[in-house]
């Protein structure tokens, strides 16, 4: 019955709202492009289509992961996706709670930091997306740093770049911040690409047709055209009432990609138990900001990785603004989920530009020196030169 009372029935009860609501209108709100890939693969069917931006954008590995899912019935395939969706993500909450206590911080609790992640996770939630996973695992990857533990980071990693080509930019993150993880990187990425070919023994060429095809459908999807995306991109097509140059766009992207870097690196100088939990956050923002194709449903993954700072928050006395800051913008991250009265004035701007928000909260709480969940000076003192000696 203890069970019963912990923040898991919030989970309990939302996973089986949304299965009652999948069940009865699947095909509605269902985002089949994933099933569809694995039944092509299946047959050897071409994966992309390259007359168009939209479609499968994702990599062959992608399909290889949905093809269990496609053998079940449609409804019950898309209600046990979402389902180990929630759980997987259920479970990296529970994950940093637990992380929570080791460090002596005894609240916030596993049910108010549920609350405070459910609302960014209803649309991408009700459309069976791979986002919440994403986040998941993004979170569990900063945990799992902190621990040392490094093949278990890296097989998150290549979980998230199985589930979307966006993760290749913390798993490079990750791989120069942490020098541990490289050869596990370098190893696990050449089996994740032979890993299709063990899958299509007797037709490789098949394999190496549809790589062919995935960084020309990529390309193509890289440069989208419309004002449909919640990046900076589309924050400032918003407000300028006119699209700014992708090229423009993708060098602002390279220099901030180099600024995430150095931010990450001085994370592991301010705080080096806790620096990979900065490393996730800030690789999460720089992710919802120059990702061109990041849709609303997406900031899920910015709000996982964002718990962290809004619980340390939440947990000083003398911190109220703070934390009132953080955990408005938890809840506003859902905003599309509120209703049509909030989505003419904030859809594709609010989000980037709470992302934003959230970076200079970032870069501004690095100049101050303020690391994740102050210990007393010797203990800090000791993680530190622990940690640095297992780097």
């Amino acid at each position: 019955m203890r069970f019963l009372r912990t923040g898991w029935t919030v989970w309990i009860v939302y996973a089986a709202l949304l299965s009652v609501v999948v069940f009865r209108t699947v095909g509605a709100h269902t985002i089949t492009v994933y099933r569809d890939a694995a039944d092509a693969w299946l047959a050897h069917a071409p994966l992309y289509d390259l007359r168009s931006i939209h479609g499968f954008l994702y990599l062959p590995q992608a399909a290889l992961l949905f093809v269990p899912l496609a053998k079940l019935p449609l409804a019950t395939g898309e209600v046990v996706w979402r389902l180990l969706s929630l759980g997987f993500l259920a479970y990296a909450v529970h994950a940093l709670v637990l992380h929570l206590r080791r460090e002596g911080v005894g609240k916030p609790g596993f049910a108010l930091l549920s609350f405070l992640l459910l609302p960014s996770t209803f649309a991408s939630a009700r459309n069976g997306q791979t986002n919440l996973a994403l986040g998941a695992a993004l979170l569990l990857t900063g945990l799992a740093l902190i621990d040392r533990r490094w093949t278990a980071a890296t097989l998150l990693l290549l979980l998230m770049l199985a589930l979307k080509p966006i993760a290749a930019a913390p798993l490079l993150l990750v791989g120069a911040v942490h020098p541990a993880t490289r050869w596990r990187l370098l190893a696990g990425l050449a089996l994740f690409a032979l890993l299709p070919f063990l899958f299509s023994l007797s037709d490789p060429g098949y394999v190496i047709d549809q790589y062919r095809l995935m960084a020309a459908k990529l390309a193509i999807a890289g440069s989208p055209d419309e004002h449909g995306f919640a990046d900076l991109g589309g924050l400032l097509w918003t407000f300028l009432g006119h699209p700014v140059s992708q090229n423009a766009l993708h060098l602002v992207s390279v220099g901030a990609g180099l600024g995430t870097l150095l931010l990450a690196l001085h994370a592991r100088k301010i705080d080096p138990r806790h620096a990979p939990l900065w490393l996730a956050a800030l690789g999460g923002a720089y992710l919802m900001l120059f990702n061109p194709r990041t849709e609303e449903n997406s900031y899920v993954l910015l709000a996982a990785v964002m718990l962290p700072f809004a619980a340390d928050a939440l947990a000083g006395a003398k911190r109220k603004v703070e934390a009132a800051f953080l955990v408005s913008t938890l809840l506003l991250l859902g905003c599309d989920s509120y209703g049509d009265w909030i989505r003419p004035w904030s859809h594709l701007w609010l989000k980037a530009f709470l992302a934003l928000a959230f970076w200079g909260y970032l870069t501004g709480r690095m100049g101050g020196k303020k690391g994740l969940f102050k210990r007393e000076a010797a203990t800090a003192c000791a993680i530190a030169q622990s940690t640095q000696k297992g780097n």
